[in-house]
């Protein structure tokens, strides 16, 4: 049942940031569901219009990131806060009837389309218009490069020795404002 001490790790670092409010502050925050096997905490049990562990795991990570997102409002951060929520990898293969891959081929562990397209969310007040989607094809290397230009931060263009280095990440932020490619 780690989720829950992370969900109040989380809540705790919230709670300290908000008695700095003029302190910028970044948090990531890694469930473990829904990694296999899915065992949902006891108050999550048949909590589901299914009644499966699988569905019931699901219930307690949107119960869990939705206290979360309170916290925000709560501390007043919910306008000044960039959330992003995606996964680690694509569908898992014994998950009726299909884990949510189809109408691609292959599951996590492949390299087929199935197993690596995985959803994301971003919300942004003030930047990001509400209900709008995108098709753009974006990658978890690009947070690196969007989180440093949403914080107004360049990318070292040297490594610790002195040489060029490049970084393969773009930035996301033209995909998410509707302003470019």
């Amino acid at each position: 049942f780690f989720d829950g001490y992370v969900e109040k790790a989380a809540i705790e670092f919230l709670d300290e940031a908000a008695k700095k409010p003029d302190t910028p502050w970044f948090i990531n925050v890694n469930f473990m569901k829904m990694h296999q096997p899915n065992l949902p905490a006891p108050e999550f049990i048949g909590k589901s219009i299914s009644r499966s562990k699988y569905a019931d795991s699901m219930v307690e990570l949107d119960s869990r990131i939705g206290d979360i997102l309170k916290k925000l409002d709560e501390i007043g951060e919910r306008d000044n806060t960039l959330v992003f929520w995606t996964t680690d990898n694509g569908a898992w293969q014994d998950v009726y009837p299909d884990a949510g891959y189809t109408p691609f081929r292959g599951t996590k562990g492949t390299v087929r389309e199935g197993g690596n397209r995985v959803p994301a969310i971003v919300r942004w007040p003030g930047k990001v218009a509400p209900d709008t989607r995108s098709a753009a094809l974006v990658g978890g290397l690009d947070l690196m490069a969007t989180f440093a230009s949403v914080a107004g931060i360049d990318l070292p263009k040297e490594d610790r020795e002195g040489k060029p280095i490049i970084f393969d990440s773009y930035d996301m932020t033209p995909v998410w404002e509707g302003t470019g490619p």
